[in-house]
Order: structure tokens, then C-alpha cells, then sequence
């Protein structure tokens, strides 16, 4: 008997999601959904609107439960509860997770509606929680992947960072800047108390404190792996950096320091070591004597140090008077230095000669000595003309006063004499304003200066005079 042939079975073709439909729902059978913007903003306008036209682009919804959820447009559905409408138009339809956001994202970003950092947050979801490479999502939502990246980055930062991104208090461009510091909240939060054009600035100076407390660390380890003593430095009593306690000298060439050879002195018991900073933000090992009197008494007498003044026991007399003299001269320049800028604040008030003014800013920044010192801050210039400008916040913030200096010029022809003015007397008071000027002067620069005062009445102090003669204590 031959075999019952047996039909095919036919399989069911897999159930496609319904095609999307237009409606004109309820407002109550729709339900807000997750949404990537966390602040829908003020809606009164919108409200407005849709009150006296109704809404004119559809809402997009999907089936949940007995009703409908929001996938795009939360603001609109937000104004029509406030506008008082019963029923608003939706296209209904059905999508995954990764669809939902990316239509989300679309919407607002065509409307420019998210924040940097909801914008950023958005694109992690769709990386992290659905796979997307940055070249697929910059594809799907027209973007390219570097703007895409650099969103991301803006998620390194801190809480309050990005808040005075999204909030408009810094730029993109500055919050750009301080993904820099990321890992570094204390670093972040400090250069934002600055102005917001100072960031860049600040931000590559928070990097060289960091690359050099990583060199100093380096330098402690190097330090603890040769089994090298060390001597810790105490504060200054002047507010300085730290120094060597009393009684140590440093070890090298400079006039300051035990012409002794480190190396043969690393066999004594007197020798150690320190991380020494230099004037460029440097660190080095440095080696020192920790009782230098008593050890090489001869080499101390040789040196000129205040280490060594220090380390050679109780003052002499004549140390004592030297040190008051240099003290009471310190105290009349600055009495001087008062009473020469008030005069020249007053020189300043009065009409200036332009060719003077000219001749003085080309000649005192010309000088030699002048151009090894680089640009002018402005910082004298504008507080001799009065100008009102910002406070330094530390030590090593250097507010802008050029472009103060810079704007008074520009407001008319006499201005440009007094500003011009200003600015030589800049230059050399620079010299004058140095803690070690008195021993420098007199310069060319700081000559002409103040025989320029003295030719339009000014009166130098004694002070001022030793100094120009060369005979300030020192």
C-alpha cells in the first residue's frame, strides 16, 4: 500500500508591528513617558498657542495598557492640560526602546530644545543600554561623530560643571576645556570660581600643578629608594615659600650655597636631601647640610647666604645695625612709593603733552634691562588712571587690565596721551616695585623716570635718592 502523502505545514509569518495611525485622542488616556529632557521649561507661550490654534503638530504615542504613552512630545502635551484642551492629535504606533529614544533625541535636537548635558546623556543610553556604535548614532540622528564624542566627554565633569554648562554660565567650548580635569572635582571647582574667559587659562595651569605634583612625588620616591635622609623646610615668616630650618645650607655653586661637592658631602652625617621647587614650577633634588656652622665653618664664612648669616649663631652688632637700616629704608620707599604715585596720579589728570607721552612709553620699554622683562600687565598703568577693574583673586591670578588700558585709550586723542604715559611709568616702576630693586638701581629706566617726575616738580625722598646713587643699604 503506498504511503499517505503528507501537506506541507505551512509556518506562520511572524506578526508585523500595526502601521502607525493618526488619532484624535483623549487628553486623559495619555500618560507621559521616560523622556531624555528632564525639564519641559515655561509653558505659557506655548499654552497661548495651542489655546488659540490647537496643536498643530501631532504627538507621537504607543499603546499602554487601557491608554497611551508619550513617546514624542511631553511640551506640547504639558501646554494642551494647561491650555484646557479635552482631545489633541497623536500618530500611534508601536517601538523598542532604542526607537523611542532616538525619536526623543530627533525631535528635541531639531528643535534645539535639550541641554548640552541631556543631549550627552541621551546619546550614553543609546551606546551603553542598545549597542550603538558613535558612527551608527551619528548617522541615524545627523550628527557627526566627533560632536558626539565631545557631548559624551561633557558627562566627565562634575555635577556643578555641567550645570553652568546647561545653564548657559559657560560655554561648550569652556566645559570642553575642563574635560581636561576630569577625575579632578576639587581642580574643576576651582577654576570655576574664576571669570569664564580665564578658563582656559586656569585649566592649564591646574594641568602643571598636577604634572608637578606628579613629579615631586616621583622625586620623593627616587628619594625613599636610594635610603637618602631628608630635612623638611619650615614656613617662611615672611608668607614665602618654605625654607631650611636654621642652621642648613644648600650645597652647590651659587653664592648662596656650601661650595662643597654633594657627592663627597653624602658621606658625612650632616647630609640630606629635599625637593626643591625652582622659580619655574621645577622640582629638584637638592642636596643640603643640616649643620653647616659647625661642619664647614670656613665655607660659611665664605658665603654670602642668609642661610649662612643664619646658621653662623647670634647676630654681630654690626649685623644688627645693618639689618635696621635695611629695614627702615625697606619702610621709607614704600612711604616713597606712595607718595610718587599720587603724583603721578595727579600728572595724569592734568592735559598731557603727546610727544612726551609718546617719547616716555618707547624709550622706558625700549631700555635693555626693560626688554628682559617682558610684556606690560597694565596693572600700574590702570590704577594710575583710575580705572575699574577686577581684584586679584590670589596670588597667581593675573586679572586682564590691558584691554582697560586699552579701551580708555580708545576714547579719544588725549586718552592716548595719558594712557601712553601711564604705560612708561609702568615700566619703570615695575623695577621700582621689585623687592630686590634697591639693590639693582639705578637703572636707565628707573633714571629717566624719575628725573622725568622731577622735571614737572616731584621731590625724591632721601630713600629714593640713596637708591639712585647706588647707596641703599643692602
Amino acid at each position: 500500500m503506498p504511503p499517505t502523502k503528507t501537506a506541507p505545514t505551512k509556518t506562520a509569518p511572524a506578526t508585523a508591528p500595526p502601521a502607525p495611525r493618526l488619532e484624535v485622542l483623549p487628553v486623559g488616556q495619555i500618560r507621559t513617558g521616560p523622556n531624555v529632557r528632564t525639564a519641559l521649561g515655561d509653558l505659557k507661550e506655548l499654552a497661548a498657542s495651542i489655546k488659540a490654534l490647537g496643536v498643530i503638530e501631532p504627538l507621537i504615542v504607543e499603546p499602554n495598557g487601557k491608554g497611551y504613552r508619550v513617546i514624542a512630545g511631553h511640551r506640547r502635551l504639558a501646554a494642551a492640560k494647561v491650555a484646557g484642551l479635552r482631545q489633541v492629535p497623536a500618530i500611534v504606533r508601536t517601538v523598542e526602546d532604542a526607537e523611542r529614544i532616538e525619536l526623543q533625541l530627533i525631535e528635541n535636537l531639531q528643535r534645539a530644545d535639550l541641554s548640552p548635558t541631556e543631549e550627552a546623556s541621551a546619546f550614553e543610553r543609546l551606546i551603553t543600554e542598545h549597542g550603538y556604535t558613535h558612527r551608527k548614532l551619528g548617522e541615524r540622528i545627523g550628527r557627526s561623530q566627533g560632536h558626539i564624542s565631545k557631548r559624551l566627554s561633557l558627562l566627565t565633569l562634575p555635577a556643578t560643571a555641567q550645570a553652568a554648562v546647561d545653564s548657559g554660565r559657560i560655554s561648550i567650548e569652556g566645559g570642553l576645556e575642563l574635560t581636561k580635569l576630569a577625575g579632578e572635582p576639587a581642580r574643576v571647582a576651582a577654576v570655576l570660581k574664576h571669570d569664564p574667559r580665564e578658563i582656559p587659562r586656569q585649566v592649564e595651569r591646574q594641568l602643571a600643578a598636577i604634572e608637578t605634583g606628579a613629579r615631586v612625588a616621583a622625586l620623593h620616591e627616587q628619594i625613599a629608594k636610594e635610603g637618602l635622609r631628608t630635612i623638611a623646610l619650615v614656613p617662611d615668616r615672611y608668607g614665602g615659600r618654605p625654607v631650611l630650618p636654621k642652621g642648613a645650607m644648600p650645597l652647590g655653586n651659587d653664592w648662596r650655597e656650601l661650595h662643597i661637592d654633594p657627592g663627597k658631602h653624602s658621606k658625612l652625617d650632616c647630609h640630606a636631601v629635599y625637593v626643591e621647587m625652582s622659580a619655574w614650577g621645577k622640582p629638584k633634588i637638592r642636596a643640603v647640610c643640616t649643620d653647616a656652622a659647625k661642619q664647614h665653618p670656613a665655607e660659611v664664612k665664605k658665603s654670602e647666604s642668609p642661610y649662612a648669616r643664619a646658621a653662623t649663631g647670634p647676630l654681630s652688632d654690626d649685623e644688627k645695625v645693618r639689618r635696621k637700616k635695611r629695614r627702615e629704608h625697606v619702610a621709607a620707599m614704600r612711604e616713597a612709593k606712595a607718595a610718587r604715585h599720587a603724583f603721578m596720579v595727579g600728572l595724569l589728570a592734568k592735559p598731557v603733552d603727546h610727544d612726551e607721552a609718546i617719547a616716555t612709553l618707547v624709550g622706558a620699554w625700549l631700555t635693555p634691562d626693560r626688554r628682559d622683562r617682558g610684556a606690560a600687565t597694565g596693572a600700574i598703568a590702570a590704577q594710575l588712571l583710575g580705572l575699574d577693574v577686577p581684584e586679584p583673586k590670589d596670588r597667581w591670578d593675573r586679572p586682564d587690565r590691558r584691554t582697560a588700558v586699552a579701551a580708555f585709550a580708545l576714547k579719544s586723542k588725549a586718552n592716548v596721551a595719558r594712557a601712553a604715559l601711564a604705560l612708561g611709568f609702568e615700566a619703570a616702576e615695575t623695577f621700582i616695585e621689585d623687592p630686590t630693586a634697591t639693590y639693582y638701581w639705578p637703572t636707565d629706566a628707573v633714571k629717566a623716570h624719575i628725573e622725568l617726575l622731577r622735571s614737572h616738580g616731584y621731590a625724591p625722598s632721601p630713600a629714593e635718592r640713596a637708591s639712585l646713587a647706588g647707596k641703599a643699604p643692602r
